[in-house]
């Protein structure tokens, strides 16, 4: 038998050694908001001192952010120069918008890699094809290689968006993530907004330093991330590591998002909405998004890249729209500002910049107020109320300008608005991260930057489609026909930002300027209703406890600020394998549980073959039933054949088993029932047998060798107690549907990559190897049919988990809070695997036993 954290067993279902440890998941959200077990109040916890690897890492993080965010934005004023130096065509879209699907699409993927790969490879792979395609782009001699450096540019950007995020949150505690991913995101904010102004001031020198300058920045932080990242990561085998990795999943979702990105970055820019170049993507993207997310909650999806389970709980689903709600809104503004200042107020695209500043440059200290905020109480519920709140307020405001507003006006509502996105931008991760296990965190995260990323690109598609018929709406009120014919069909947008309303001349200007602010009313009007729908949606958000230890498997190594407290601080040392801690919900591992939890699934098996497949056992034969753990065998053989409890010849029955409380408790079974003058039990490992040599008739290995600590030295020990003649049978699973589910679900929860029963031991041929190996003369196999039945899922969860579902590093107060979150996720994995419901509720499990016979010499 496989052991546990404390001590080694043997017994008919073997225990999952695990690996690594435990990562938490906080309090199963119920429908009408309650949870279980009971809420926990958010308190306020001390931070962790920072190491000086701790902030070169952190420091690293930014830079990369800073740069990623400002190639986001940085060809927006610089592209007119590129089109000059470079023969593009209409290819030019492409320079911005390649950049920005690659970015998008991959996100998802990248949070499965730094799962089953850790993070430090990833991040550093991302970052070398971030720094790789920068290059490409800046040394671009013609479209088709600046596109393809800037798509290359956009797959590492999205990564590392992503994996800055992931790598703060393996650093530190929930409760201070804010504080650091707001540092970070805030670095990629200000990125973002100052790269027109660093775009338009290098293409006057050389445009290819809005590429070049990468190398610089890339190349700093990717030095020192390979000098101070040193993660902790559990090593597994390529075979282990690619059949974790969802790749028809991650084929699906790429595909299809590509083609719902690609009809919304074209429409109304290539073809018209209407356009059956639009329609068609947008279509076929949709149904494929939904084909994905029904393929990932099939069973044919072992780990799914973007589980279900991240939307089961109310705040998770409600925090991943708010993200969404927010950068739509952030776009929304920063998109359209620039139009009211171009189009309606005649601003040169410089002086817009300059305009927008109080929006551009309190974005980042609202966010890191924010951040410490949420760090110092524990709480982020209030801060998306104020958020959203000043949002729905700032958009609100922007409804009132027009052509005579005075600068004071402008200034205040854009001051309102960028608080309240300041505020979005760094508080809602946090939330989402506290309502979702540490086991997911980068799937959590990976979901939540793609949701960001997705939000964006519609912050600007809605807008621009309401603009863009709006003004269509309004041309009639324009003089000029040629005026009217320049804005008509989409160009409304475009010609402002060009600053073509400043060559206009009274009163056509003026009659242009009217459409312009009345179209931009509308945009305004129903920016509120999504700025109200994110405020709406923080009703739904539950307060967690984010005080809560980092249950992290990849913190930073050796003596750093590794979020695991440590005892030298005088703090609660994390869980080992010694912990006799147990949570309250879990059954003791006793043979009891074991018997409750396989009920007859063993003792059938047992009873086929001693019954259908061998010789009559007859009075004086010397019977060892190894491992007996609940005794199954032996009573299967007294059950068959009665008569040899008190036979004469006298039989002899020997149970053993490593585990003393099993024999313990078996002993009380055979005085209960009359056995004890045939039956002797005794704590013996299958590995070191003292029974006699060649005495032993028949021997009885009921599904425990390949739980044994030595399987070939175990049937040694078989063959060498065995008489001349003697048959030994051993039994293992052909079909286990409860262990597969249980692979799945530790190594989501736990990251574990090691399968509760490795896969050759559901092959009875490898089973009869080791008995031929051992110099057994004759061997066969054939398989037997059985099962488990339980009076609910419920009920065969709360049984399995507390059998099967300790980590290695030992059980947690997390565990604890977690308890009924897990088993309710191992039983949709049940159902996954074939476990049959009733209409009553009651479960059966069907099971395949392979059972394998040998003789020693001849029979």
């Amino acid at each position: 038998m496989a052991t546990p954290a404390t001590a080694i067993q043997q017994s008919e279902v073997p225990v999952l050694a695990s690996t690594s440890p435990p990562s938490p998941l906080d309090e199963k959200e119920t429908g009408d908001g309650s949870s279980t077990p009971e809420k926990m109040t958010p308190t306020a916890a001390p931070a962790t001192p920072k190491s000086l690897k701790f902030w070169s890492v952190f420091l690293s993080l930014c830079l990369l952010g800073l740069s990623t965010a400002l190639e986001a934005t940085i060809v927006t004023t610089a592209l007119p120069t590129i089109v000059e130096s470079i023969d593009m065509g209409s290819k030019y879209v492409w320079v911005g918008n390649a950049f920005l699907l690659a970015s998008a699409v991959v996100q998802p993927f990248v949070g499965q890699l730094a799962d089953v790969f850790g993070r430090r490879w990833p991040l550093l792979l991302l970052t070398t094809c971030f720094i790789l395609g920068s290059g490409i782009a800046g040394g671009a001699k013609g479209a088709g290689m600046l596109i393809g450096g800037r798509t290359v540019q956009g797959l590492g950007a999205g990564g590392i968006l992503v994996l800055c995020d992931v790598v703060v949150s393996d650093l530190v505690p929930l409760q201070e993530r804010a504080k650091f991913m707001g540092l970070v995101r805030i670095t990629g904010a200000l990125g973002s907004s100052i790269g027109p102004i660093v775009g338009g001031a290098i293409a006057k020198a050389n445009w290819r330093w809005c590429f070049y300058l990468n190398l610089i920045t890339g190349g700093l932080a990717l030095v020192y991330l390979v000098l101070f990242l040193d993660l902790k990561h559990e090593p597994k085998t390529w075979k282990v590591a690619l059949a974790r990795i969802d790749f028809v999943g991650a084929a699906i979702f790429m595909a299809s998002v590509t083609s719902v990105l690609l009809g919304l970055v074209m429409g109304g820019v290539v073809f018209p909405w209407d356009s059956a170049n639009i329609i068609a993507p947008l279509v076929l993207g949709f149904v494929g998004w939904a084909v994905f997310h029904w393929y990932e909650s099939t069973k044919f999806c072992n780990d799914p890249m973007v589980p279900n389970r991240l939307f089961a709980k109310r705040t998770s689903a409600a925090g991943f729209f708010m993200a969404f709600d927010g950068a739509l809104l952030l776009y929304w503004v920063i998109w359209f500002l620039p139009v009211y200042f171009q189009g309606v107020l005649g601003n040169s695209p410089l002086g817009s910049g300059v305009n927008q500043l109080p929006l551009n440059m309190l974005l980042v200290p609202s966010g890191i107020v924010a951040g410490g905020m949420i760090s110092k109480t524990g709480k982020y519920k209030p801060q998306h109320f104020v958020g959203f709140a000043l949002a729905s307020i700032g958009v609100g405001l922007f409804t009132l300008l027009d052509a005579g507003s005075h600068k004071a006006a402008w200034v205040c509502f854009q001051i309102i608005a960028a608080v309240g996105l300041g505020i979005i931008l760094v508080s809602v991760l946090p939330a989402v991260q506290a309502a979702l296990s540490d086991g997911d965190v980068a799937r959590t995260t990976a979901t939540y930057a793609f949701v960001r990323s997705f939000g964006g690109i519609w912050g600007v598609t809605i807008p621009t489609v309401i603009f863009n018929g709006r003004v269509n709406k309004l041309l009639h009120r324009i003089s000029d026909r040629g005026i009217r014919e320049q804005l008509a069909n989409g160009n409304a947008y475009g010609f402002a930002s060009m600053g073509g309303l400043r060559n206009v001349r009274p009163p056509t200007r003026d009659e242009a300027l009217g459409v312009y602010s009345d179209a931009l009313k509308t945009v305004w009007q129903v920016g509120i209703a999504f700025a109200l729908a994110g405020f709406l949606a923080v009703f739904a958000v539950k307060q967690y406890d984010m005080s809560r230890k980092n249950e992290t498997q990849f913190g930073l190594k050796e003596g750093t600020e590794d979020t695991t407290v440590s005892a030298e601080k005088g703090e609660t040392p994390a869980p080992t394998p010694s912990s006799t801690f147990a949570p309250k919900q879990c059954i003791p591992r006793t043979s009891s549980l074991l018997n409750s939890m396989i009920g007859d699934s063993t003792i059938t098996v047992a009873r086929q073959y001693i019954r259908d497949h061998l010789p009559p056992i007859a009075a004086g034969a010397v019977i060892h039933d190894n491992g007996c753990g609940t005794g199954a065998v032996t009573r299967a053989v007294l059950e068959t054949y009665p008569e040899l409890v008190s036979s004469s010849p006298e039989t002899t029955i020997y149970a053993t088993d490593i585990n003393p409380a099993f024999i313990a408790d078996f002993e009380k079974q055979v005085t209960s029932r009359g056995w004890d003058s045939a039956v002797k039990t005794e704590v013996m490992p299958a590995e070191e047998l003292s029974l006699p040599p060649s005495t032993v008739t028949h021997s009885f290995t009921n599904f425990l060798i390949f739980g044994a600590r030595d399987p070939p030295k175990a049937a040694a020990e078989v063959l060498r107690s065995l008489a001349p003649g003697g048959v030994a049978v051993m039994t293992t699973w052909a079909t286990l549907p409860h262990a597969k589910a249980l692979d799945r679900v530790r190594a989501r929860l736990y990251g574990e990559a090691h399968p509760h029963i490795k896969p050759e031991w559901y092959e009875a041929s490898h089973v009869e190897n080791i008995l031929k190996d051992s110099g057994f003369a004759k061997v066969t196999a054939f398989k037997v049919e059985s099962g488990m039945e339980h009076e609910s899922m419920d009920a065969w969860t709360q049984l399995a988990w507390s059998w099967m579902g300790q980590p290695q590093g030992g059980w947690t107060e997390q565990n604890e809070r977690d308890w009924d979150a897990h088993r309710s996720l191992y039983g949709d994995e049940c159902v996954k695997e074939g476990f049959q419901v009733g209409e009553a509720g009651r479960v059966r499990v069907p099971m395949v036993a392979n059972v394998v016979v040998a003789w020693k010499g001849e029979q």
